[in-house]
């Protein structure tokens, strides 16, 4: 298991990186039956991610921890995903977008105590 935190510029960014590995499905309006003469192109109605041995915890816009509830949060810059590999590993052409945070708080599962359940 090979767990990654990706940063990108923006989010139409992160969309297009992942259309070009395979990692996002679309869904289409049912096409009128009979169909007519030429056929119309389908209509794209919604998308997600989805890819075999692949676990995707989109971010992102992350904001800076702040001391003070009164002060306005401050965005980093970026858009951020954490990808978990299962068995497999983050492509060639993805390393450039690794980004190494210095003080990680989200994790996968685990990581917090739910409490009792009285």
């Amino acid at each position: 298991m090979n767990d990654y935190r990706l940063t990108f510029t923006d989010e139409a960014q992160w969309w297009t990186v992942a259309g070009a590995q395979g990692w996002v499905q679309y869904e289409y309006e049912p096409m009128p039956d009979p169909l007519p003469d030429p056929a119309p192109e389908p209509a794209v109605t919604g998308k997600y991610l989805s890819a075999p041995g692949i676990d995707f915890d989109v971010l992102g816009v992350v904001y800076a921890p702040i001391e003070n509830p009164d002060d306005p949060p401050v965005a980093y810059p970026g858009w951020g995903v954490n990808i978990r590999f299962n068995g497999g590993d983050l492509p060639d052409d993805m390393v450039q977008y690794i980004t190494l945070p210095a003080a990680p708080v989200r994790t996968f599962a685990g990581g917090w105590f739910q409490g009792s359940k009285s």
